[in-house]
This record gives C-alpha cells, sequence and structure tokens, in this order.
C-alpha cells in the first residue's frame, strides 16, 4: 500500500491514475461493519491498508474487476490520489511530477482565477487556498488540456507553480462517534483536529503557501 501505483498498460487508450476504474465503487462503512474502538472510528476485519502513517482511517474500494477498461475520469480513488499526492506524484501516470528550481512543482487545476490562489492576510493571519489535486509531470502539464474535455470545454484550467504546500489535513466523512448510524458530513478536517478520530478520509489535502500562477485558460476559450 506504500508504492506508488503505475499504469497496468499504457496500449489500452487513455488512463488516468487518480481516476477510478468503473468496478472500483467507493464502500462508505456503515455498521455494524464501521464501529468506535479505543476512542476512534475503525472498521471490522481492518487491515494495515486501511490507515495511514499518522492513524487516519480511509474510505476502502471495491477492486477493480478483470477486464474493466472503463474509467470514470470525474471521480477520484481516494487512496490512489493519498499516495500520489504524499509524494507529488503525477496523478495521470504516477511518475514524477515537474518541479523546476525557483518555481516549483506544477500543478495543472480546473480554472481559477489568480487570486483565489494566492495567499490571503486576515485578521493578521494568512489564509492559504487548499488543493487535492496532485500534480502533473512534464508530458502531462502540456498534453492535459488537449485530451482532457472537461479541462478543455467545461472547467478551464489553470497552471500553478507551487514552491511550498505542506500536506493540511484530509477531506473526509466525519462521523458521530456516539451514533454512527447518523449520515456522516463530508467535510475538510485540519491536521491536529479533534474530528480526525471520527473521519474517514477520502482525499488528502495540501496548502499552497507559496504559489504563482501561470497560464490559464477559462472555460469555453
Amino acid at each position: 500500500m506504500n508504492e506508488v501505483p503505475r499504469l497496468p498498460d499504457e496500449s489500452t487508450g487513455l488512463q488516468v491514475l487518480v481516476a477510478p476504474w468503473d468496478s472500483e465503487r467507493a464502500l462508505l462503512p456503515a455498521p455494524p461493519r464501521l464501529l468506535v474502538r479505543e476512542g476512534r472510528i475503525a472498521l471490522r476485519g481492518e487491515t494495515r491498508g486501511d490507515r495511514d502513517e499518522r492513524g487516519v482511517l480511509w474510505l476502502p474500494y471495491a477492486p477493480r474487476v478483470d477486464g474493466d477498461t472503463r474509467q470514470r475520469y470525474a471521480e477520484v480513488h481516494g487512496r490512489r490520489q493519498r499516495l500520489l499526492m504524499a509524494r507529488l506524484r503525477c496523478q495521470v501516470c504516477g511518475r514524477p511530477s515537474l518541479h523546476v528550481p525557483g518555481r516549483g512543482t506544477a500543478y495543472l487545476l480546473p480554472y481559477a482565477p489568480p487570486e483565489t490562489l494566492l495567499p490571503v492576510r486576515e485578521a493578521g493571519e494568512w489564509r492559504y487556498a487548499l488543493e487535492a489535486n496532485p500534480p502533473v509531470c512534464a508530458e502531462h502539464l502540456r498534453t492535459g488540456p488537449l485530451w482532457c474535455d472537461g479541462l478543455r470545454r467545461v472547467r478551464g484550467w489553470t497552471v500553478a507553480w507551487v514552491l511550498r504546500a505542506p500536506v493540511s489535513g484530509v477531506q473526509g466523512y466525519v462521523y458521530d462517534l456516539d451514533d454512527l448510524e447518523r449520515p456522516p458530513v463530508l467535510d475538510y478536517v485540519p491536521r491536529g483536529d479533534p474530528r480526525t478520530g471520527a473521519v474517514v478520509a477520502v482525499q488528502l489535502v495540501r496548502s499552497l503557501e507559496r504559489v504563482s500562477v501561470g497560464e490559464s485558460r477559462p472555460p469555453g476559450s
């Protein structure tokens, strides 16, 4: 589970590592599989790979079925996203992301006005943009807007160069430990938050603390 996954076969057409295959369905846990153990949320029959190095529980997925050749590009496979984001690997192919000295690591994001990505000082404290999209390699920084219809026509795209982006928390389903039957709430949980023991994480999040905005294209342009 600690190894960075790679594309299994590039000859079968476009494959995006961070996207789930059709058979890789998220398995949002509920009682009786979900329980509270030692004051934190847990899975019955939990394995070592169900938690990250900080002890956070991650959303399980059904395995890919042999012969499944269809990917859901608009969705994210949370466990692969965590590995790619943690190791700053390309979200498409799993190779090392592009890093340019003095500029930082390349992120190809859905279109965002530059001011929404830059740090803002409010009430004496800095507020940073939060990002869950893993970075990209040089090849997919160049070709991503060409083959990704969602970036090109629907959402547009923005290139962000990031010099500092520490892991700041997770996006996940927060449960009520006193009533696991209550539907969980999808929320951002920063590191050190007391809700960490009650969350089933779906994405690793970084805080964009030193960022510059490069080329950008609004939707439909």
